[in-house]
């Protein structure tokens, strides 16, 4: 006599939060382990990882913003008011929009590049395995933005405040640039040389993109991901409010 087993479908809440287990685990592990990370993307693609990295980005943005406006002030009628307080607190949903929308871009024209030279190089990977790999990219974004609010706050810490007296007449949000530029001169010394390694790293990762989840040889990856991740960089240095 047969026997059946009876399959009994797992419950929907169950099935949500180990797709979201999973997705924190991939959010982690990209950065310890991130050929591991991409070869279960491509199994099962994660396209809610790559959101926690858009409000992850979102978030330090935003706290880079505020810790150097706040640290610079204006005269207005004879007062002094932060730049935060002047400029972008009363829009704050209005940046957080932009940066939301910047992220997201950026994801989509990095997947764009990527999959356009996959297939040029030869790779026939699924589009939905690459379109959720090349969200891990603001992986990188999101620790460039936290050492630059990082790196920010001691900036503030160690130097004393600006405080900016605009001219007669100068619309509101006007700064003077020149003395923006001298306050934020040695900022930028150090600033530029963990560009350069975020850049590379960037870099990598989508080197690894090409070469795990593409399946293209390592030559040939290094090729796409050069012309995918700077053409990225370029693109999306004409969007609002990295």
């Amino acid at each position: 006599m047969e026997s059946y087993k009876e399959y009994e479908e797992e419950p929907l809440l169950r099935r949500l939060i180990n797709y979201a287990l999973v997705s924190l685990r991939n959010t982690g592990e990209i950065y310890l382990k991130p050929v591991d990370t991409l070869k279960r993307v491509k199994e099962r693609p994660d396209y809610l990882a790559p959101f926690f990295f858009v409000a992850l980005l979102t978030y330090a943005g935003l706290n880079l913003l505020r810790i150097l406006s706040c640290n610079i002030y204006l005269v207005r009628d004879g007062n002094l008011i932060t730049v935060w307080e002047d400029m972008f607190a009363k829009g704050i949903w209005v940046i957080i929009t932009l940066k939301v929308m910047w992220a997201i871009f950026y994801w989509i024209i990095s997947f764009i590049l990527l999959f356009l030279m996959a297939r040029l190089l030869g790779s026939y990977v699924e589009m939905g395995c690459l379109f959720s790999a090349a969200g891990f990219l603001n992986s990188v974004n999101f620790l460039f933005a936290s050492a630059e609010a990082l790196h920010a706050y001691f900036y503030v810490l160690s130097n004393p405040r600006l405080i900016l007296r605009p001219p007669p007449f100068a619309s509101k949000g006007y700064i003077p640039s020149e003395a923006l530029d001298y306050w934020l001169k040695d900022y930028y010394s150090l600033h530029n040389v963990y560009v350069t390694f975020f850049m590379i790293w960037g870099f990598i990762l989508a080197t690894l993109i090409l070469y795990v989840v593409g399946e293209l040889k390592i030559k040939r990856a290094l090729i796409g991901s050069l012309v995918s991740y700077v053409g990225t960089q370029l693109m999306t240095l004409f969007l609002p409010f990295r």
